[in-house]
């Protein structure tokens, strides 16, 4: 007896040119989206900072950018924050997100002003976080930062413009204390979290103008070893220290 194979062959044919099965849902729960600023898959990360997204093209790190000194990664009096120079190009300064830039925290501080401000108040203050490594990589103390900037109005950008210093943060806030006052609270800020910055801080005699002090400096206070991270939200000033 003659045994046909067309039948069989046919339905293999036909069962491969038909539909695809359908697809098995995903037993592992939601889906991260990867540019809806939604945390979709309930990891505490969002979008690119997702594991699950490190490979979206969206998601993916630009090139270093190349520096002889922090201006050519930003300008620090105008945008607040920017990438520090270490190594020859721009980074964060400690942690960061996936696509390099600086991952922030909030934080407060509170300036206390001595008794020659009794009569003088202050009306201006310049707060910075100062990374102590310089572009070469070689240590900034609190003695040499002190001497790197102007105490009168001509003077008040020399740190500013120093292309040895790293600025992680800085930020000019109008005070206009009044003859007595001693303290003035939460002054709020968004600054890079990371470890070993120096805390200076200026006092000057008259208002701001465009991001700047004006008048003459006052007092001057600077704290080395200082941490910015999600457990100190809260950095006490003292104008000057003794």
């Amino acid at each position: 007896m003659k045994i046909s194979l067309a039948a069989p062959l046919l339905t293999l044919l036909l069962l491969a040119c038909g539909n695809p099965p359908e697809p098995i849902p995903d037993a592992g729960g939601p889906v991260e989206l990867c540019h809806d600023a939604v945390d979709n898959d309930g990891d505490g990360l969002t979008d690119c900072d997702d594991p699950d997204c490190f490979a979206d093209p969206g998601c993916q790190p630009p090139a270093p950018r190349r520096c002889t000194s922090q201006q050519n990664c930003g300008d620090i009096v105008n945008e607040l924050v920017t990438p520090v120079c270490l190594g020859g190009t721009c980074q964060a300064p400690g942690p960061a997100h996936h696509q390099g830039n600086a991952i922030e925290a909030n934080v407060l501080f509170d300036l206390f002003f001595g008794s020659q401000f009794s009569l003088t108040p202050a009306k201006s203050a310049v707060v910075r976080f100062l990374l102590s490594k310089k572009v070469d990589g070689s240590p900034l103390t609190c003695a040499e930062a002190v001497t790197l900037n102007g105490s009168d109005q001509p003077g008040r950008s020399q740190l500013d413009q120093n292309p040895a210093i790293n600025q992680v943060f800085r930020m000019a806030y109008q005070i206009n204390t009044l003859p007595g006052q001693t303290v003035v609270n939460n002054l709020l800020a968004s600054v890079p979290k990371g470890s070993d910055f120096l805390l200076y801080t200026e006092a000057w005699s008259e208002g701001l103008s465009l991001h700047n002090p004006l008048g003459y400096r006052m007092a001057v206070d600077c704290l080395e070893g200082q941490k910015v991270d999600a457990d100190r939200v809260h950095y006490q000033v003292r104008l000057p220290r003794n």
